[in-house]
C-alpha cells in the first residue's frame, strides 16, 4: 500500500509543476463522473486551466483524435491504463497521466501511471475516483473534503468500502463529517419511492417474480396486509412503516429470495448517508447517488452528474434521468423474460449470450449482464454476455463473471489475435466493441476461448 501512496505522491509532485492547460477525459460510469469531480474542484483550487472531457471508452480513434488537439498535458482518469503503449507513440513529447484502476497493458518510464496494479494490489482495493482523490490529497491537504465522493465513486463500481485503500478514504470521508454509517435495508428509494415501486425497481437486491412487475408487487403489499397508501389516500414509503410493518416486509422479502438467492438475507447492511444532503433526495444515500451518476452516464448525461456531485442545484434533472433509467432496466430484464426461448439468446452449461439488437442502450448492456449475473436468473456460474448495437453502427458486448478462476479482460485480450477489438475492464467485468462486419466471427472466437482455455 505504501508504495502505492508514495507513487501517487510523486504524481502529484510532478503535476503540481505543470503551468499550461490541462485536458482531462474521463470514464461516463458512477467512477468515472466522481472522478472528474474530484480533479475538476481540485484544479480549480490549484487555478489551473483544464477543459474536461466524459466517454464511454478509450479507443484507438479517440487517442488518435486527441493527439491532434493543441494540448501538452493529459490527465486521464478511471480509464488509459490499457492503451499505454499507444499513449507512448501518439502523445510522444506531451506530459501524460493516468489516475486509474484497470489492470494495465504495461508501465512505462515515459507516462505518470497510479494504478494499484502496478503496486502489488488490485482494482478491488481502490476505485478510479480513489486514486483521483488520493492524487488530490497529496495536491493539496484541503481536498480532503472530497473524500465523500471517492467513496460513491467506489460504490458505485460495487467495490467493498470497509477495507485496504477503500477504507483509509471513508476514514476521511468520516472525519470530514460528509459521510456517516447506518444500518438498514440495502434497497434504492427508501425516503422516495412509494414501497410498491421500491420492490419493482429493486435490482440490487433482486427479489424473484416481483422485480419488474408492479402488479405482483402490490399483491405481495396486500398479502402481508401492508397498505400501500395512506388515510390521505397518498402512496406510502418504506419510511412511513411502522417497525413492525418494516420487520415483516424484511421477512418476507428474505423468505421470496430464500430458494434461489446465494445470500437471501443479504438485503440488511451499511447504508452510507450524506448528512448535508436533503432527506428526501437519493442523493443522501451514497450507494443511491452513485446509480444516479450512472444514470446520467449511460443516458449521455455526464454532466448533469458532475454538476450534481458538485452542488444540488442540479438534482431535480438529474432525478428525471433516474426514473429513466431504472424503467430501462428494468424494461431490459422483461425483454429477457420474454425471449428467454427465442434465436435471441444462446445458452449451454457454461454460458448465456443475449444479443439485443439494439432492444436496449449500448450503455446498459454491462447493467443488464450485472443484473442477471447477481440475480440467480440463470445459473449464477455461467458467463453472461449482453451484445447491443451503437450508435456508429459497432456492437457492443459486455461480459460478467462470478467464478474467480476467470479473467475475462485477459480473455478479450487473447482474441485481439484473431479479431480487431477495442476492449477493457476488469477481472469479473470486461466489455468490447466489434465492428458489425466482425460479430459473428467475433462470437465464433469468443465461444471456442471460453471452451478452450476457462472450462
Amino acid at each position: 500500500m505504501m508504495i502505492f501512496l508514495e507513487r501517487v505522491k510523486e504524481l502529484a509532485e510532478n503535476f503540481k509543476a505543470l503551468n499550461s492547460p490541462i485536458r482531462v477525459i474521463s470514464h461516463l460510469d458512477a467512477d468515472g463522473i466522481s472522478a472528474g469531480a474530484i480533479i475538476s474542484r481540485a484544479l480549480e483550487r490549484e487555478e489551473k486551466k483544464f477543459s474536461l472531457t466524459i466517454i464511454r471508452q478509450l479507443t484507438n480513434e479517440k487517442l488518435f483524435e486527441l493527439s491532434k488537439e493543441k494540448y501538452e498535458n493529459f490527465l486521464f482518469l478511471d480509464l488509459g491504463s490499457g492503451h499505454i503503449p499507444l499513449m507512448e507513440s501518439l502523445l510522444k513529447g506531451k506530459k501524460v497521466f493516468i489516475l486509474d484502476h484497470h489492470i494495465p497493458e504495461k508501465d512505462s518510464k515515459i507516462i505518470n501511471v497510479a494504478n494499484p496494479h502496478l503496486a502489488g494490489l488490485t482494482s478491488d482495493d481502490v476505485s478510479g475516483a480513489g486514486v483521483s482523490y488520493l492524487f488530490s490529497k497529496f495536491l493539496n491537504s484541503r481536498n480532503k473534503d472530497l473524500a465523500h465522493l471517492a467513496i460513491i465513486g467506489a460504490l458505485g463500481d460495487t467495490q467493498e468500502v470497509n477495507i485496504s485503500l477503500n477504507k483509509e478514504i471513508l476514514n476521511d470521508a468520516l472525519e470530514t463529517g460528509n459521510i456517516k454509517i447506518e444500518k438498514g435495508l440495502r434497497m434504492f428509494g427508501l425516503q422516495t419511492r412509494p414501497i410498491h415501486k421500491l420492490l419493482e425497481y429493486s435490482l440490487d437486491p433482486f427479489i424473484p417474480e416481483i422485480t419488474g412487475n408492479e402488479e405482483k408487487a402490490i399483491h405481495f403489499l396486500n398479502s402481508l396486509k401492508i397498505p400501500v397508501k395512506d388515510e390521505k389516500d397518498n402512496w406510502r414509503r418504506v419510511c412511513d412503516l411502522s417497525e413492525e410493518e418494516l420487520k415483516k416486509l424484511a421477512a418476507a422479502i428474505i423468505l421470496k429470495r430464500m430458494p434461489s438467492q446465494e445470500n437471501p438475507e443479504d438485503i440488511f447492511g451499511e447504508i452510507y448517508v450524506l448528512p448535508s444532503r436533503n432527506s428526501e433526495s437519493p442523493t443522501r444515500n451514497a450507494k443511491e447517488f452513485a446509480t444516479l451518476l450512472n444514470a446520467c452516464g449511460k443516458l449521455g448525461k455526464p454532466s448533469i452528474g458532475l454538476a450534481v456531485c458538485l452542488s444540488e442545484k442540479f438534482e431535480g434533472a438529474a432525478l428525471e434521468l433516474l426514473n429513466q433509467y431504472r424503467k430501462e432496466i428494468v424494461d431490459a430484464i422483461n425483454w429477457f423474460y420474454q425471449n428467454k426461448n427465442s434465436e435471441h439468446i444462446l445458452e449451454n452449461e457454461k454460458f448465456i449470450l443475449i444479443k439485443t439488437n439494439g432492444f436496449i442502450r449500448e450503455t446498459l448492456t454491462g447493467v443488464m449482464a450485472s443484473v442477471l449475473s447477481r440475480s440467480n436468473i440463470i445459473d449464477n456460474q455461467k458467463l453472461v454476455i449482453v451484445s447491443s448495437h451503437t450508435s456508429d453502427g459497432k456492437i457492443k458486448f459486455s461480459i460478467r463473471t462470478n467464478k474467480d478462476n476467470l479473467n475475462l479482460k485477459e480473455l478479450l485480450g487473447n482474441l485481439k489475435q484473431n479479431v480487431e477489438i477495442d476492449y477493457g475492464g476488469h477481472k469479473n467485468a470486461a466489455g468490447c466493441f466489434v465492428e458489425k462486419d466482425q460479430e459473428e466471427k467475433f462470437v465464433k472466437c469468443l465461444l471456442e476461448e471460453i471452451n478452450r482455455k476457462f472450462y
